[in-house]
């Protein structure tokens, strides 16, 4: 029925003249997020099925053999953060272990077809107060239904069934004292552990104390690297060494000139060793290592085979890498976050087309004109009035003011010319809540949107403040938005979308803003998208083309007034709702347009399907 009156609707705006313009059109609905991670650096693999999980330093994805199409994974998809480790599929449970930088871990339940269905943070490590320093989990095994964290404060023991720690072992040095664990192998009954003092090992019993660390052995010291392949141990040392252990003996199975840097296994008779940058194969039932010739693997990681006994290499380099269709390649997404890499805020001409660059700490700011005439900007009245000579971002707005970002707050120059006048041309700093404005706060980051509305970055998350910096309109921090991290790096904004870009220390993100920048005339036709709403939408409307800061009329087709609102710049937003908050009717419903002053009248239409 209501795909009937969505074809009557759009009916209806046919015979009115206009064509609906696609949802596609526009890359996010208003005020919603996108990462733009780095997925070449890739850590590890798991493999679920056909799906082939990987994690980079900022990023986590999985590319469906099946499909032929990678899907990445984020805080908006619900994961805890984006700062990844550690990644290991446990089969028993379907289930993948996310370890990430803080300690944090995620449990990913997936569903039959290897997707994820439901994620299940556990902060335990994290949120200890007991545990100082670094929480980082560096490498997770599993046996039956518990899974071994290693960490560099030592061995975590988790229960997969429960969801909770079941055992923390801090004390595994040969004396007693704290000791990191770096990799964890679980060969027959025992527990093999790297350490700063080697390679050390106690037997898997119930009757055992793991805890007490007398029942601990070290079998090399020094420091090792070490896998599993099925009843035996692989280890590799510092001198070059790689050795196999089983039964209780040792065997050396070749030596090399460099200290062995990892280990991967491919099958149980089958290994990869990373020595002085060079990468070899070992085969254990031949006996025979052999070099790897490969331009991509420039810093591989681990290796899986999948069931057509092809190659999957998480690289630290090029990313996700196989040889699946016979040639190798990166399998890893397109990532957007090297577009925005380049600073735009550090030298900025001015609307006389005077050069302000900001200089090194403490330096200020140098002016240049185009008679290469030169002032310098430095704190204290009569020099300037920086709030601070260590200038971290400059940027100016749509009235020709130049905004000043310091390590103390913000601070603005009314008519930049002024500085070659010989006249006061002091900065004057805006007043927030009685306040200079975030003179408490380092600000490295400025941009300025379609509305002039401030974007600043600062170490404690991202500000949005109107036009002259009075009133606050937004904060964005990681307690409210997937920012991964609070430390604002540089925002860039998309002149044609109205996007924000906002790089921070721990990566790149985008939000979609609600101004756009608008011209002096109204455009011949407007841009209204979702149109016709689909009755699944529960996001608001977008009305772009308007003229600078336009009123916006929606009425129903009977001309009854539905709701009114004010244009950011060029761009209007409708909730979908009438001015009491409640959600419109199907319908058809009429968009008029007007300036200040009543002219530029414009008539666009807008279907609505429920």
């Amino acid at each position: 029925m209501k795909k009937s009156i969505g074809y009557i609707l759009l009916f209806g705006l046919c015979a009115f003249g206009y064509t609906p313009i696609s949802f596609g059109q526009i890359n996010l609905p208003m005020e919603t997020w996108r990462t733009h991670f780095n997925y070449k650096e890739c850590l590890a693999l798991a493999q679920a099925g056909n799906h082939i999980y990987a994690i980079s330093r900022q990023g986590m994805f999985y590319y469906d053999s099946q499909m032929q199409e990678a899907t990445k994974l984020s805080m908006l998809d619900g994961l805890s953060e984006n700062q990844f480790t550690a990644l290991h599929y446990y089969a028993g449970l379907n289930m993948l272990i996310v370890g990430y930088q803080s300690g944090m871990i995620d449990l990913v339940f997936l569903n039959t077809t290897y997707e994820p269905k439901q994620i299940v943070p556990l902060g335990f490590i994290k949120e200890t107060t007991s545990l100082q320093g670094n929480k980082q989990i560096n490498a997770i095994v599993t046996r039956q239904t518990t899974a071994y964290l290693s960490t560099d404060f030592g061995l975590v023991v988790l229960d997969l069934n429960k969801q909770e720690i079941k055992e923390t072992y801090l004390y595994l040095g040969e004396k007693g004292e704290a000791l990191g664990v770096s990799q964890t192998a679980i060969v027959a009954d025992s527990l093999y552990i790297s350490t700063s003092q080697g390679l050390r090992v106690a037997p898997l019993r119930t009757d055992i104390n793991l805890q007490y660390f007398g029942n601990w052995q070290t079998l090399i010291k020094g420091q090792t690297v070490q896998t599993s392949l099925g009843n035996e141990l692989i280890v590799g040392t510092s001198e070059g060494n790689v050795l196999r252990y089983a039964q209780g003996k040792w065997q050396t199975l070749f030596k090399l000139n460099t200290a062995t840097e990892r280990l991967m296994p491919l099958s149980a008779t089958l290994f990869w060793v990373l020595a002085g940058n060079v990468l070899r194969e070992y085969d254990l039932a031949t006996q025979s290592l052999s070099l790897v010739s490969q331009s991509l693997l420039q810093k591989p990681r681990q290796i899986l085979l999948d069931a057509q006994q092809k190659r999957w290499v998480a690289d630290a380099q090029y990313g996700l890498l196989s040889n699946y269709t016979g040639t190798w390649r990166s399998y890893s997404p397109s990532s957007e976050d090297t577009l925005y890499q380049s600073r735009i805020d550090s030298v900025v001409l001015d609307e006389q087309d005077s050069r302000w660059t900001r200089l090194g700490a403490y330096q200020g700011i140098l002016v240049e004109n185009t008679q290469k005439q030169r002032v310098y900007l430095y704190a204290g009245q009569g020099a300037g009035n920086l709030p601070s000579t260590t200038v971290k971002t400059l940027a100016l707005d749509t009235q020709g003011r130049m905004w000043v970002g310091t390590t103390a707050g913000v601070a603005v120059f009314d008519y930049p010319p002024n500085v070659f006048t010989g006249r006061n041309f002091d900065a004057y700093i805006p007043i927030y809540e009685n306040r200079k404005l975030l003179s408490n706060e380092t600000v490295n980051a400025l941009a300025i949107d379609g509305a002039n509305r401030k974007w600043i970055g600062t170490n404690n998350g991202l500000f949005l403040f109107n036009t002259e910096g009075t009133a606050l309109v937004d904060y964005f921090s990681p307690d409210n938005a997937p920012l991964p991290s609070k430390q604002i790096q540089s925002i860039r904004i998309a002149p044609a979308t109205g996007e924000v870009f906002i790089r921070t220390t721990n990566g790149m993100v985008s939000y979609q803003g609600t101004a756009l920048a608008s011209g002096d005339t109204q455009a011949d036709s407007l841009l209204i998208y979702p149109n016709p709403v689909p009755p699944t939408y529960e996001g608001a409307i977008t009305i772009d083309r308007l003229v600078a800061q336009a009123w916006i009329k929606i009425t129903d087709a009977a001309g009854k007034l539905v709701y009114q609102t004010q244009a950011n710049g060029g761009r209007a937003i409708w909730p979908i709702q009438n001015q009491y908050g409640q959600k419109v009717s199907s319908g058809i419903y009429l968009v008029l347009s007007s300036n200040a002053d009543g002219t530029e009248t414009i008539i666009g239409k807008i279907a609505v399907v429920r």
